[in-house]
């Protein structure tokens, strides 16, 4: 069993999970505690870092991109976006209609 202590560097407000992740099994609240620390994740590019670290700054939205696996192995992109207002922080596969 793994355990984390991650300090949120800002509040995600409501959690929304797609579907598709809940129905692959996707392992999410070790991704969901990266992004509200600030790990915006290995799938992102440096300018995207750059404007997230900013709308930390700000109060703009926010978007990370990790690399997960599937029960059965699969590589998925998994996204996760929280709303300017942080009142809700949604999770999806990437390209999946939310």
């Amino acid at each position: 069993m793994s355990y984390f202590l991650i300090a949120p560097r800002f509040p995600g407000g409501r959690l929304l999970v797609s579907d598709r992740i809940t129905a692959l099994r996707i392992p999410i609240i070790p991704l969901i505690c990266r992004h509200l620390s600030g790990d915006w994740g290995e799938e992102i590019c440096p300018d995207d870092v750059a404007a997230n670290n900013a709308a930390l700054i700000h109060g703009d939205a926010l978007l990370s991109h990790f690399s997960a696996f599937t029960e059965s192995g699969e590589r998925m992109v998994v996204s996760i976006f929280t709303e300017a207002d942080r009142s809700v922080t949604v999770a999806f596969i990437e390209g999946e209609d939310c």
